[in-house]
């Protein structure tokens, strides 16, 4: 039998009454999924933060989301893997990206791309809400087996492109 330390680590943390961890699972996304498992809740906990310099930085990082064609690649395999039929979804967001950065990356590096062109891309290509909707339930029936999905971090991505636009760029 193999056991992952992370899993022996958040059973033991059920029955303790302080435990150490990075800040990056109480300030993710998924942060409260993590007190959860330990049987823990954020308002009956105390947070020290060592290192809090790098909190910024390191929040800000978890909370944004990006994909790329080498995402689209790694949902597309999971896709198969779990006998998923959102590939054409997965296709879809690809070719968005592909599109987008043909014609605004031909001539520098970086460029601003603002949501309503990404958005009507996807919507013209295979329908926003249907991509979005399709993703985020394939990405649940990932997570049920995995702690990670590629599908579920697309489904997030779009989601987010969708939502209002403040602190999007």
């Amino acid at each position: 039998h193999t056991f992952c330390t992370y899993e022996l680590l958040t059973e033991a943390a059920n029955s303790s009454n302080v435990v150490v961890a990075d800040y990056f699972h109480i300030f993710s996304p998924h942060g409260k999924k993590f007190l959860k498992r330990m049987g823990k809740t954020l308002e009956n906990s105390i947070i020290i933060v060592d290192e809090a310099h790098n909190l910024p930085d390191r929040i800000r990082k978890n909370l944004s989301s990006k994909i790329s064609t080498r995402t689209c690649d790694l949902a597309k395999r999971e896709a198969g893997q779990f006998g998923l039929d959102v590939t054409e979804y997965i296709e879809c967001a690809e070719e968005a990206i592909s599109m987008t950065a043909r014609k605004f990356l031909m001539s520098s590096s970086e460029s601003f791309i603002s949501k309503e062109e990404f958005f009507q891309k996807i919507e013209k290509l295979c329908g926003y809400k249907a991509a979005s909707l399709a993703l985020a339930q394939a990405g649940e029936k990932v997570l049920e087996t995995r702690k990670k999905s590629h599908i579920e971090r697309m489904a997030i991505f779009l989601a987010g492109w969708d939502g209002p636009d403040e602190g999007y760029a």
